[in-house]
């Protein structure tokens, strides 16, 4: 399962309908991505939604504080990874952040965002 953080415009600061079924913890939020928003969504989204025993692997976003998140997945009885600096060939997220990239590049002018991710793979 692949779990990710969405940017939305401000109406739709949550929605739990996951764009795809094998994305697990979607979140819409507004403005920028933060360690407090990772750390929250960890805690209180995805870590509720893993089986027990999983093990939640991050990239090295500048929002992905280490200790922090280590001591979230251990809080509810899961493992954790980081992967290498600058490894997109083993984040499976990135797949679908290009084909994205591509819808919204031939989506009509001033399709939203949320529009795009809410149709994706549909």
């Amino acid at each position: 399962f692949t779990a990710t953080l969405w940017p939305a415009p401000p109406q739709n600061q949550l929605d739990r309908g996951p764009p795809r079924p094998d994305f697990l913890a979607p979140m819409l939020f507004s403005g920028t991505a933060d360690s407090k928003l990772v750390n929250d969504w960890t805690h209180h989204m995805l870590c509720q939604e893993l089986r027990p025993n999983s093990t939640l692997i991050f990239d090295n976003a500048p929002f992905h504080k280490k200790q922090d998140l280590e001591a979230i997945a251990h809080q509810h009885g899961h493992h954790h990874l980081f992967l290498p600096p600058y490894s997109p060939d083993f984040n499976r997220i990135e797949p679908d952040f290009a084909n994205l990239k591509k819808i919204r590049q031939s989506a009509p002018p001033n399709t939203p965002l949320f529009d795009i991710v809410k149709s994706y793979g549909n």
